[in-house]
C-alpha cells in the first residue's frame, strides 16, 4: 500500500528581542546538562523569561492550518497582548514568514521601540565565496553596526553541512533579513534534494550589559516527504 504524502512543513522563522531589562531574565542553570553544572557550580545561565501563548485555529484535512497568514497574525496579536515585548509578522507563507521583534524594555523597565537586529542594512562586497562565507560576512557587518557579537549561520540537521556551494554574491544597503533569505535560497537552489531551512535568532543576555551576542541558527523545516 502506498504511503500517503505528508503535508509540507510551514517555514516560520523567529527572532529574539534585544534584552535590556534585567527583570525580563530568569536563571535557567538547572536546565543545563548535569556535566556542565558540575563543571560550573557557581555560573548562572540567564535567558529570557518564557510564557505560554495559546491560540485556536481551523485545519484542513491534511492537518495544516486553514489560513496561515491569519494564524500568524493571531499568534502575534495574542503574544503582544500578554508581554511587554512587541512583534510583527514579515513576509508571506509561500517563501519566508518571520516573527520580528519591534518592542522591548529599556534598562529601567520602560517599554520602548527597538529596531530589530536583522532590520539593519548591510553591505557585502561582491565576490565568489561559499554561501556560508557570505553568511559570516553578514554576521561581521551586523556585529560592527550593532555592537552585539553576531554569529551566522549555525545549522542543525543531518546530511550535508549548510552553505558549502560557491557563488558570486553582493549586497548594497539592503536589510540583513533579506540578505539572509537570499543566501538560504541560494543554498536550496544548489541541490535538488536538500532540505528547506528557517532561522531562529537566539540572543544571549548578560545581566551587566544586556544582550551581548546573538546566534543566527538555521534549522530544517519539518514535514514533507512521502
Amino acid at each position: 500500500m502506498q504511503k500517503q504524502a505528508s503535508a509540507p512543513g510551514i517555514r516560520i522563522s523567529a527572532e529574539d528581542p534585544i534584552i535590556l531589562f534585567i527583570g525580563d531574565l530568569e536563571d535557567t542553570r538547572s536546565q543545563a546538562l548535569p556535566e556542565w553544572q558540575a563543571a560550573h557550580p557557581h555560573t548562572p545561565v540567564f535567558n529570557l523569561k518564557s510564557w505560554k501563548v495559546e491560540v485556536s485555529f481551523r485545519v484542513l484535512d491534511d492537518g495544516t492550518p486553514e489560513n496561515i497568514p491569519d494564524l500568524l497574525r493571531q499568534i502575534v496579536q495574542t503574544a503582544n497582548s500578554q508581554s511587554p515585548f512587541g512583534f510583527r509578522v514579515d513576509g508571506d507563507n509561500d517563501k519566508f514568514s518571520t516573527f520580528v521583534p519591534i518592542q522591548t524594555r529599556n534598562a529601567a523597565g520602560d517599554v520602548v521601540q527597538k529596531t530589530a537586529l536583522l532590520d539593519l542594512h548591510v553591505d557585502i562586497a561582491s565576490g565568489e565565496r561559499t554561501i556560508a562565507e557570505h553568511g559570516q560576512m553578514l554576521a561581521d557587518v551586523l556585529s560592527a553596526k550593532s555592537g552585539i557579537r553576531v554569529y551566522c549561520c549555525q545549522s542543525f540537521g543531518v546530511g550535508v553541512p549548510w552553505g558549502r556551494a560557491k557563488t558570486i554574491f553582493a549586497a548594497q544597503d539592503l536589510p540583513a533579513r533579506w540578505v539572509l533569505e537570499q543566501l538560504i535560497e541560494l543554498d536550496e537552489n544548489a541541490t535538488t534534494v536538500g532540505p528547506r531551512y528557517h532561522w531562529l535568532l537566539n540572543c544571549q543576555p548578560n545581566t551587566n550589559r544586556g544582550t551581548d551576542q546573538c546566534f543566527i541558527n538555521l534549522t530544517q523545516v519539518r514535514g514533507g516527504g512521502c
